[in-house]
């Protein structure tokens, strides 16, 4: 019989411990769940290299969880600084909970994710002042080199991760609508080339070569470069 206070299983490993310490195999002798040396778990993987890793060939290779009622499914990421004997408050930058794709090469797994959703604290953490951003990172075709393309603020702003950075939508790829109250800090410029600027309360338009063409002021009134012509077949 267990004592309410003792422990069922142990699985002590010896002095210079290599083999696993515990493996769960089918009737064929195969390691279906193991627990290394090092504590490290894994699924159909029987030299784990991770904390716990899970190795699929059936799709999907995943980890689920079911909740019902109230209850909710969660994936949570804490983090300290300091150690686990004495932590210490979070410092601005620092990764709360980060989500990495990795992919095979032509001889192996890369070697640091290439796609990645970092959740990050903005400033340095007291029990009152705990703010945070989303940080989006991809690696460009032909290339290893990961870098930031979004991040949603501490305010929730969508930015990009520098001034001029970055395009919403492409040539093929647009967006079928957008929606704004204020649009600020910046040129209207269209794929030929003309832009549309702020001059004083109004608005100018210059060509494709920079030429101010038009002048639209806040009374309403037109100025153009050129003529205007009337032509009913427009």
């Amino acid at each position: 019989m267990i004592k309410p206070t003792g422990r069922p299983i142990v699985a002590q490993g010896a002095s210079g411990q290599t083999a696993n310490l515990q493996e769960w195999q089918n009737n064929a002798g195969t390691a279906l769940s193991v627990v290394d040396k090092d504590g490290q778990f894994g699924v159909g993987k029987s030299n784990p290299e991770f904390k716990i890793h899970v190795v699929g060939i059936v799709d999907p290779t995943s980890l689920t969880f079911d909740s019902f009622g109230n209850v909710a499914s969660n994936i949570i990421g804490r983090r300290a600084q300091g150690t686990v004997a004495s932590p210490s408050a979070c410092q601005t930058d620092d990764g709360l909970l980060v989500l990495n794709g990795r992919g095979y090469g032509a001889t192996g797994f890369s070697d640091s994710s290439r796609a990645c959703i970092r959740l990050c604290a903005s400033q340095n953490w007291t029990d009152t002042a705990q703010g945070a951003y989303i940080r989006f990172e991809t690696t460009p075709n032909n290339s290893t080199t990961k870098e930031e393309r979004m991040r949603i603020d501490n305010h929730g702003d969508v930015i990009p991760p520098s001034d001029g950075a970055g395009s919403i939508g492409t040539e093929a790829r647009r967006w079928g609508l957008i929606r704004g109250v204020v649009v600020t800090s910046g040129d209207l410029v269209f794929e030929n080339g003309v832009k549309a600027t702020e001059e004083g309360d109004g608005l100018a338009f210059m060509n494709k070569n920079g030429n101010k063409i038009a002048v639209l002021d806040n009374e309403g009134n037109l100025q153009v470069k050129g003529k205007i012509t009337e032509n009913p077949n427009l």
